[in-house]
């Protein structure tokens, strides 16, 4: 319903809580997951389509959608062989675009096509402007869309850097 938010919590369980009822409710729903890792998983990011489905990524690295009015969640599947997904968010040509990566490797970007549910990996973050500078992305823990369709990646570093992706029309 309108205004209802979502979250994870014990057990790599799904909540929401109501404005309505004023309560956290668990869904009955456990997050996609490696097999005996479900008591430390949790959700790191969420992104949401235009027609109000939920998409998350989860600290194990999988991919899911969250269809609030069905209650049902979906396994999308790990885009990424490490773990945390640690950004989402919808480029201007419906695809779903997300950062991953573990702490001590560079993130990866890829995306996915909600129609069709085919990945791209789009690989690392890497801005080289050689011999002025070269950036490699390790930790990237925000993702936004602009209102121009420009993605914003945030990272998360001692000294971090924002970067900007500009995905095709």
């Amino acid at each position: 319903g309108e205004g209802e938010v979502f979250t994870s919590g014990e057990g790599g369980q799904l909540y929401r809580f109501s404005p309505k009822s004023k309560k956290l409710e668990p869904l009955g729903i456990v997050l996609p997951g490696v097999p005996g890792r479900e008591a430390y998983n949790r959700v790191d990011a969420w992104a949401v389509s235009g027609d109000g489905v939920l998409y998350g990524g989860t600290s194990d690295g999988y991919l899911f959608r969250l269809n609030p009015q069905k209650q049902r969640a979906d396994n999308l599947g790990k885009p990424l062989n490490q773990y945390r997904l640690r950004g989402l968010a919808f480029g201007p040509n419906g695809r779903l675009y997300g950062i991953g990566g573990d702490d001590d490797e560079m993130a990866r970007l890829f995306s996915y096509d909600p129609v069709g549910g085919a990945y791209e990996i789009l690989g690392m973050v890497d801005v080289n402007h050689r011999p002025y500078y070269s950036w490699q992305a390790y930790v990237i823990d925000s993702m936004a869309a602009g209102p121009d369709g420009t993605i914003y990646l945030g990272q998360a570093e001692r000294k971090s850097k924002l970067y900007l992706f500009y995905p095709p029309s």
